[in-house]
């Protein structure tokens, strides 16, 4: 039984008329609802308080873990612009140094290429020279730019290297081949620009060489652009790196 209906059967007992019962109930009832909506003002601002508090708190935590996270994503990304300031910096050094290679692969006939390699004076990949253009710290910037850049990079390193050796060979033994005789080097070209881009190009026409080390140099460039840019890597990316290494530490190891 409510406090209301029990202090109007106390008011009828003692005789208390209907209209004298009905102003009392109205009173006790306005009381009480007073106090019920103070008690729930006082809890309600008891409870708001505390959810201020809780969100001022964990914005503070927030803002503490993005100046955190903002500090350290700077702190990779002056790593990621060293590492492919590096990189391309080896990149144009290889293409420097081969590009007297290219030039006769790639302006020439086969006929020709003796008689012009004399001209030209073109230098061995030797001694002196594979030191200049092989570097050990090469691989400290390899966790800073991925995997498959890497793998590109690799990749056409070992191009470069394999074209300038079988030169080398051919000068020696005097009988200059076409690179694109080269099974190595093809299979390099095909993993690099992929078989269908490939398989547009025209290996046997003068120019076609040129336009092969210009691709994929080109790729790289894509490649660092989306690094900087912030763009994730997928597991596309992930196995297409694998396969291009697997190819490189093959080229490694074979000589034809």
């Amino acid at each position: 039984m409510s406090i209301i209906s029990s202090l109007s059967t106390i008011i009828v007992s003692l005789g208390g008329s209907a209209l004298v019962s009905r102003a009392i109930i109205k009173w006790s009832s306005n009381l009480l609802q007073a106090k019920i909506t103070k008690e729930w003002d006082h809890r309600y601002s008891r409870e708001l308080e505390q959810i201020k508090s809780n969100l001022q708190s964990n914005n503070e935590i927030f803002k503490t873990s993005m100046s955190h996270m903002a500090s350290s994503n700077q702190k990779l990304l002056d790593k990621q612009m060293i590492a492919v300031d590096e990189i391309w910096k080896h990149i144009i050094q290889l293409r420097n140094f081969t590009s007297p290679t290219v030039l006769l692969y790639s302006a020439y006939l086969p006929e020709e290429y003796m008689a012009v390699s004399n001209v030209l004076k073109i230098e061995p990949l030797a001694g002196e020279n594979i030191g200049k253009l092989t570097h050990v710290e090469y691989e400290l910037h390899r966790p800073y730019i991925g995997e498959y850049i890497w793998s590109l990079y690799s990749l056409y390193r070992s191009f470069q290297f394999r074209l300038q050796y079988r030169f080398d060979e051919g000068k020696l033994s005097n009988e200059i081949k076409p690179w694109y005789s080269d099974k190595l080097l093809m299979k390099m070209v095909n993993n690099f620009l992929g078989e269908e881009e490939a398989g547009k190009l025209d290996f046997t026409e003068l120019g076609t060489l040129n336009e092969v080390v210009g691709r994929m140099e080109h790729q790289i460039i894509i490649e660092f652009d989306k690094l900087i840019s912030g763009s994730n890597f997928s597991q596309k990316n992930i196995q297409e790196a694998r396969k291009l290494l697997d190819l490189v530490n093959s080229g490694n190891i074979q000589k034809n």
